[in-house]
């Protein structure tokens, strides 16, 4: 969406902003709703809603499409099982899928009844 205006500089200085805050601030503008530190540019379609909306099916389009060539037709292949991991040092004998979620910590802790 942003890459033919800023090029490079989009993919070499990110400065923890990622791709999907960039669509989702640009697209609520677009709509007409209140933004912080609203972009001097409209990138996706020009500011123009029917060419960010055709802009924004054809990256999914192009996405979908080489995904499906390297994984096959069927989207449903396309997902990993995911990893599982154990509690230590073998406390209970479950394992449990775990999710790499870095903006989401969780931490569990485990008392003895009567404490």
């Amino acid at each position: 969406m942003a890459e033919p205006v800023l090029g490079e500089a989009l993919t070499l200085n990110r400065r923890g902003i990622n791709d999907e805050s960039l669509v989702d601030k640009d697209l609520r503008a677009l709509l007409g709703e209140p933004v912080d530190g609203p972009f001097a540019v409209q990138y996706c379609g020009i500011g123009d809603i029917d060419t960010c909306r055709d802009a924004l099916w054809t990256a999914i389009d192009t996405a979908v499409t080489r995904v499906a060539v390297e994984r096959g037709d069927d989207p449903a292949t396309w997902l990993s099982e995911g990893q599982r991991l154990r509690f230590a040092p073998g406390l209970i004998d479950d394992d449990f899928r775990a999710t790499n979620r870095p903006t989401f910590q969780q931490v569990i802790e485990f008392a003895r009844p009567g404490d």
